[in-house]
């Protein structure tokens, strides 16, 4: 039986989508008062919600001022993201032994369900594929420490799954970063440790790089 947010947890995901699609920008301040007149409840869970943001790093919490979703650094993110690399790395080699033709096929049709969303401009179902693309291997390892270390990485720079609200702008961004998911799947069904980590850094890599 799936178990049943809390009022907390839904505000917290809420916000996070709301950086996601780009409707809250790095170092705006959150409007508790829309918050709460947009979900319909209220301050307590807002409040509590805004708070664990803030301990996860999303937001910064200034006192007298407000909450403000945070500022990354160029460095930030490139440390951030070559770290997630390499723990997403290491979980697929903890079950590369036990992957099979079945786990083949489902993710090679994530990767065909991106191109199709990625030919229908339809980049939100674009996102929810990718984060499933990612997770499939993470989680094969029902490694629960492994699995939080990284989500708690990934919720700090929520907007690395692309900003949604320009996506009309980025459909070689999208297709580049599928062909990418293309070469993990490659490395993963030919076993090759090199090549997988390679590729695995390459993808979350490529669009942290400077000219």
């Amino acid at each position: 039986m799936a178990k049943v947010k809390s009022l907390v947890d839904q505000v917290y995901e809420y916000i996070i989508e709301k950086i996601k699609l780009g409707e809250l920008s790095e170092g705006e301040k959150i409007d508790e008062a829309g918050l709460i007149n947009e979900i319909g409840t209220s301050r307590t869970p807002i409040r509590e919600a805004l708070l664990l943001l803030a301990a996860d790093r999303v937001l910064d919490n200034v006192p007298r001022k407000g909450f403000f979703v945070k500022k990354h650094n160029h460095a930030e993110e490139v440390n951030a993201y070559s770290v997630i690399a390499c723990l997403e790395t290491y979980a697929i080699r903890q079950v590369l032994p036990v992957l099979n033709d079945y786990d083949y096929v489902i993710l090679s049709n994530m990767i065909d369900l991106m191109d199709t969303a990625i030919n229908l401009n339809d980049y939100p179902h674009y996102v929810e594929q990718q984060e499933k693309f990612h997770a499939y291997c993470i989680n094969k390892t029902n490694n629960q420490t492994l699995i939080e270390v990284i989500e708690s990485i990934k919720r700090q720079f929520p907007r690395h799954t692309f900003n949604i609200s320009q996506a009309s702008d980025m459909y070689d961004t999208f297709r580049r970063s599928n062909e990418g998911h293309r070469a993990v799947l490659s490395a993963i069904k030919s076993k090759d440790i090199p090549a997988l980590e390679k590729a695995v850094l390459n993808h979350w890599c490529w669009d942290t790089q400077t000219d």
